[in-house]
């Protein structure tokens, strides 16, 4: 099946950039998601150790960018657990600081970001899509650059390894979602190019959707649910 991903130049500009020149020269094309764990994470790529991992630039951290590239922001909770205040922008769910001026995308399911290793400044082609519960924690922590608006279905059926086993990298000769062929969508012919519609997230139809989340006034409520809303339980359409 086919997987989009929205690439986010804004968030990590390198990045984003060494993404789309190794696609392009077909670096990911028969490879696989090799550490999949349930709940958490499908990651892909060539493999940490392998020698043609090594060959590959690594990148500097980007894990925040300057906030008010971020406008408009639409808010959604302030304060929030994870940050000082979640919002919208141009669809993706952000974080901001207002007192550093800093702001990140959030890791909501879904989220397409580079993996990396102990030192911040070691992303290079590896990387990975959150598929279970929002890892928050990972938040300003790893470099995220967009997110996956269509197929996520797909690579929810990626076979799991097992987390308690080398870190839920599959061993050989198991079960791997592979990846057939990856593209840059801005290269394809007009007849053959895949078209997307997101729901603008700075409308007032978009903040009236945000509030009826956060009130959840409708019959089926007992005990209706604090106010305070995860920002990540609140869907942005994709057509």
């Amino acid at each position: 099946g086919r997987v989009a991903i929205e690439l986010v130049p804004a968030f990590a500009p390198r990045s984003v950039a060494q993404i789309k020149r190794l696609v392009r020269s077909g670096f990911y094309d028969g490879l696989s998601f090799y550490r999949v764990i349930e709940n958490f994470v499908a990651q892909g790529g060539i493999g940490e150790g392998s020698p043609a991992h090594r060959k590959v630039p690594t990148l500097p951290a980007e894990f925040t960018f300057p906030a008010a590239k971020a406008t408009p922001f639409m808010p959604v909770q302030k304060p929030e657990i994870w940050a000082n205040e979640t919002g919208f922008w141009q669809g993706f769910a952000i974080g901001r600081d207002p007192a550093t001026g800093r702001a990140w995308a959030i890791h909501c399911p879904g989220v397409f970001a580079l993996a990396r290793d102990a030192d911040p400044d070691t992303s290079s082609s590896e990387f990975y899509i959150a598929i279970g519960e929002a890892p928050r924690h990972l938040d300003r922590n790893l470099t995220v650059l967009g997110r996956v608006i269509a197929g996520m279905r797909f690579v929810q059926a990626a076979p799991r390894g097992d987390r308690e086993v080398n870190s839920g990298v599959i061993p050989p000769g198991r079960p791997q979602l592979r990846i057939r062929r990856a593209m840059i969508a801005a290269d394809l012919p007009d007849d053959i190019r895949p078209a997307f519609h997101v729901m603008r997230t700075d409308t007032a139809e978009f903040r009236a959707r945000i509030e009826a989340q956060r009130r959840r006034d409708n019959p089926f409520w007992v005990v209706r649910p604090v106010a305070h809303l995860d920002i990540c339980t609140v869907p942005v359409p994709v057509r």
